[in-house]
């Protein structure tokens, strides 16, 4: 999740105007992170290549494009979700469902 969500803070603030970024545990347990209020949205063009199959590892992520595909790799090989919604010219919402660790209750 830390790696994730270093890449999310990245994605942020390479914008010009930045959105931001919520943390939240849900009812099953699992973390949402959310990273909204992306100014303009996305084109769709460009929203619909953040989910192709052809991904960078994250440690090769430049641009804000590759560091939104690094962090669907990283949700996924977690077996989570990465999902957002985009409206060009009004904004955009990425989810994303991480597995929240437990503490440790071994002695």
């Amino acid at each position: 999740m830390t790696n994730t969500a270093n890449i999310l803070q990245e994605l942020v603030t390479d914008l010009k105007n930045p959105g931001g970024i919520e943390a939240c545990t849900i009812v099953s347990r699992d973390g949402l992170l959310m990273s909204s209020d992306i100014p303009g949205g996305i084109m769709d063009e460009t929203f619909t290549a953040m989910f192709a199959t052809m991904l960078e590892a994250a440690e090769t992520a430049t641009t804000q494009l590759d560091k939104v595909l690094s962090g669907r790799i990283i949700v996924e090989w977690h077996n989570r979700t990465i999902w957002a919604r985009s409206i060009p010219g009004k904004g955009c919402v990425f989810h994303i469902i991480l597995p929240v660790m437990q503490p440790n209750t071994s002695s």
